[in-house]
């Protein structure tokens, strides 16, 4: 508590931990070594392979992630990050960060996860009859029926512009079942991360 370490290089199995109170400038960690953070870390570069884990009441500023990985737990805090390759688990508190080419998993799952439902996952083939051509349907079934839907599940379905394709092929449902395969991998990945991590 109140030491100040400046310019660190932190190596294969090298390990700093900040304390409460204590002061890191200029760290680099690399290449499977450990940085904890308790206290504050400031200009901080993490590289290959290189772990820091800010905890409850540390705060870092200035930090640049170029392949390694950044570990905010609940009650850490961490300011102007910048992302270039690597990953950052987020579940305290995380400011005005820059992400270049980055993961940050769950973020990124999700927005791909809704571009996919809004494109034809959310065109019904209800009212294509007689393998799309529509007879003996009232016209007015498929816009009831999207707008009921929509009502139900708070997402904009419509009637697909084509019931032929909607009937023969639902590529989209794929793609969708792509994506949440992905963002189950990388979730996945996250608990195993944060297991080696506690053990």
């Amino acid at each position: 508590s109140g030491g100040v370490s400046n310019s660190s290089l932190i190596y294969t199995y090298g390990q700093q931990t900040v304390n409460a109170g204590g002061t890191a400038s200029g760290s680099t960690v690399m290449q499977q070594g450990v940085m904890n953070v308790s206290g504050a870390a400031n200009n901080t570069n993490i590289r290959a392979y290189g772990d820091m884990t800010v905890r409850s009441g540390g705060t870092t500023k200035l930090t640049e992630i170029n392949g390694g990985r950044m570990y905010v737990l609940s009650g850490g805090s961490s300011f102007n990050t910048v992302l270039n390759s690597g990953t950052q688990y987020v579940s305290g508190t995380d400011s005005d960060s820059e992400v270049n080419g980055g993961q940050q998993i769950v973020r990124s799952g999700g927005t791909v996860t809704s571009a996919v439902l809004k494109g034809a996952v959310q065109n019904i083939q209800d009212g294509g009859t007689a393998v799309g051509t529509g007879l003996n349907c009232d016209p007015r079934m498929p816009k009831a029926a999207a707008a009921k839907l929509s009502e139900w599940t708070k997402l904009p379905f419509k009637p697909a512009s084509n019931y032929f394709e909607a009937i023969g092929a639902r590529d989209s449902i794929v793609a969708l079942s792509g994506v949440l395969n992905g963002i189950a991998v990388s979730l996945m990945k996250i608990a195993n991360d944060l297991r080696l991590l506690s053990s």
